[in-house]
């Protein structure tokens, strides 16, 4: 080994720069955070936190939409108002650029912890609910004192003075609007995390092991909405009131949930980990002890003529535009699955809304953690060129439209309720049987079954019933004119057994899950290294800015619309329309699908475009440093390098002081 004590190259370690701690306090025990595995863990449980908030909102989301009658177009515009406060991202990556990236990551951290307060909001000012309050009993000792009070507000046939208590109406607007301001504040909020965060990692990494870096935090983050969706699931078993009793089961649609419970501990987790990343060294040590000998040329100042300058450099880069342009068509197709999936699963396959989110998070999002973990070590192990991830990239898009087209197929039969469909696909629940009971849209949704035809009934109304019995706190209703033979019908919706269905379909998206994810480590390397390092955080900003603007503001707005355009029977309050009862099946996997497997098609096809232009592109640091014309690393000689870069990091966490190298002379 070379005689580094007649070295005379010293070895600067800035204090500050490179030391854990905040406002003059660096405490050598909080030193152990000075390490890229440190900061992978870190950021990568903070992407964790903000999966699980964005997955518990979508779980929640069907719970919601019946909690304050809202319409499925309504939830996408919430769900994108995330993306309108995420705007920022553009300027935060450019002004945080060359700046402390780590704590504008925590101050982001900020925003997001604020964001889930207020969406606790809605249900501290509005509560359960009046339809909740009308659906449970306020203790079993009551419960045929209760029945006693409603028997006006049962929608019987021939009732015409169902009255509605219209006093909430402005609960409709009021947490919407407060569900809005709470995702514009998380938008900005996590602005800083997907821009600075992960080219602070960048930053301080070697270059060969960017691609499992970047899976490890993915497979961190892919964690999140495993944990959101469990979460939704045992929330919404409670239901919304813990001092009510329920009348009615958790397969009942009626069945509202307590989709407020995890906000304030999702909260709380977030908030802790963004005090642990603003501890964070502007530098982690060994990526300044490898940076020592480099002479970089000075920053431009930030200004709007260099901001201009730099936009333009990027979008002149072809790779990058359309690297770019494939992941806006990519994300575009996936979007509506993302929002709403739990809401397809209870609609196509007659799943409850606990089982819906449950199976979410705990099949599928396993599958695209596994996925992303094993294609990032085999890029780090293989180290594939640029073309070869590209050409994947196109092949698995390709293989994942193929499988939203077999997703047409797989559904439950039409659904089993009662009435014919209109010319206009609306649903007409009137039929002859029931036409003398003046069932006016002010009934309110108490679906009931004859048993005997396995037929559902949209209300006792609609199923032309005179009266009814309680037998063991159950209503059995009678002399109901279209229920067949017996005249008789039961609370609740006919059973309809959709498991084979199902589990083709999880077992299928599960395949595709996989599959697709085993492409997004080379589509982000391909991103990173196609820039120069200046410009690295901006074109990330640029990046996300579109994917803001083209695939997750509108996204989530057209699946919405997608899915309130074959809604069947719509719920009316006050003359209003609220919340969507049944979907046509058949409709809506065609529409979804379809639309989800064109963009994706696009995207495979943008990606040939990549394959191309990325000839030649160096990912890793043997192929810089060959281009650079240095000499390449021998495996020995890189092992004595890091146990070099190890014994530096420890002394400089030990004191900010000028190391030489003939002061580890004896190493």
């Amino acid at each position: 080994m070379e005689d580094w004590s007649k070295s005379a190259v010293p070895v600067q370690i800035v204090g500050e720069d490179t030391r854990c701690g905040f406002l003059g306090w660096y405490p050598k025990w909080l030193q152990i955070l000075a390490s890229t595995k440190a900061y992978v863990l870190i950021y990568g449980l903070i992407g964790m936190g903000h999966f699980a908030i964005s997955s518990y909102l979508t779980g929640t989301i069907t719970t919601i939409e019946k909690r304050f009658k809202i319409p499925s177009q309504t939830t996408g515009i919430i769900t994108s108002s995330l993306d309108v406060g995420y705007i920022t991202v553009i300027f935060c990556s450019y002004l945080g650029s060359h700046s402390h990236k780590s704590r504008w990551v925590a101050a982001g951290g900020i925003m997001v912890t604020i964001a889930c307060f207020i969406r606790v909001l809605p249900h501290i000012i509005y509560g359960a609910g009046q339809d909740a309050i009308d659906l449970a009993y306020n203790s079993t000792s009551d419960i045929s004192n209760t029945i006693s009070n409603n028997t006006r507000s049962l929608p019987m046939c021939g009732v015409t003075d169902f009255s509605e208590d219209c006093s909430e109406s402005i609960t409709s607007i009021m947490p919407t609007a407060i569900l809005i301001l709470s995702q514009f504040f998380l938008g900005i909020g996590v602005s800083s995390y997907w821009s600075l965060g992960v080219a602070y990692m960048d930053d301080n990494s070697r270059k060969d092991k960017i691609a499992v870096l970047v899976s490890i935090t993915a497979f961190l983050r892919m964690l999140g909405p495993t944990v959101g969706f469990f979460l939704a699931s045992f929330s919404l078993e409670k239901y919304i009131d813990p001092s009510l009793k329920p009348k009615i089961g958790i397969n009942d649609p009626r069945w509202v949930g307590a989709w407020w419970y995890a906000w304030i501990p999702l909260g709380v987790f977030n908030l802790i980990l963004c005090l642990f990343m603003a501890f964070f060294p502007k530098t982690l040590p060994r990526a300044a002890i490898r940076r020592k000998d480099l002479v970089e040329p000075p920053k431009a100042r930030k200004s709007f003529k260099d901001f201009v300058e730099t936009l333009r450099r990027l979008l002149n880069n072809k790779l990058l535009i359309l690297n770019m342009l494939s992941t806006l068509f990519y994300m575009f197709g996936m979007v509506g699955y993302w929002t709403f999936l739990p809401k397809y699963m209870e609609s196509q396959f007659q799943q409850s809304a606990s089982r819906a989110n449950l199976v979410t998070g705990s099949v599928g999002l396993v599958f695209t953690g596994l996925g992303l973990m094993v294609s990032g070590g085999l890029v780090t192990i293989f180290k594939p060129s640029a073309r070869f991830l590209a050409g994947w990239n196109m092949s698995v898009e390709a293989l994942d439209a193929i499988g939203h087209y077999l997703f047409i197929l797989i559904g439950c039969p039409l659904h089993n309720l009662h009435g014919t469909q209109n010319p206009d696909y609306s649903w007409n629940l009137t039929a002859e049987c029931n036409s003398h009971c003046n069932c006016t849209a002010t009934v309110k949704y108490d679906p009931v079954c004859n048993l005997e035809t396995n037929m559902t009934f949209y209300s006792p109304c609609h199923a032309g019933c005179n009266s009814y019995t309680l037998v063991n706190s159950s209503k059995i209703y009678t002399d109901c004119s279209c229920a067949g033979t017996t005249g008789t019908v039961i609370s609740g919706s006919c059973p309809v057994d959709c498991s084979q269905q199902f589990l083709t379909f999880v077992i299928l998206m599960s395949i595709l899950r996989f599959t697709s994810s085993t492409g997004r480590a080379g589509n982000s390397l391909i991103q990173f290294r196609c820039v120069s390092p200046d410009d690295k955080a901006f074109s990330i900003g640029l990046i996300e800015l579109c994917l803001i603007l083209i695939s997750f503001i509108p996204g989530p707005i057209i699946y919405g619309i997608i899915l309130d355009s074959v809604c069947l029977v719509w719920g009316q309050t006050c003359g209003k329309q609220g919340n969507c009862w049944l979907y046509d099946g058949k409709r809506l996997r065609f529409n979804l699908n379809v639309t989800a497997s064109t963009f994706l098609l696009i995207a495979a096809f943008l990606d040939l475009g990549v394959c191309y232009y990325a000839k030649g592109l160096k990912l890793y640091d043997d192929d810089i440093n060959k281009k650079k014309g240095q000499k390449e690393i021998q495996p020995g000689e890189k092992k004595a390098d890091e146990e070099l870069d190890e014994l530096l990091v420890l002394r400089a966490c030990q004191s900010p002081v000028t190391l030489k190298k003939s002061d580890i002379v004896d190493h």
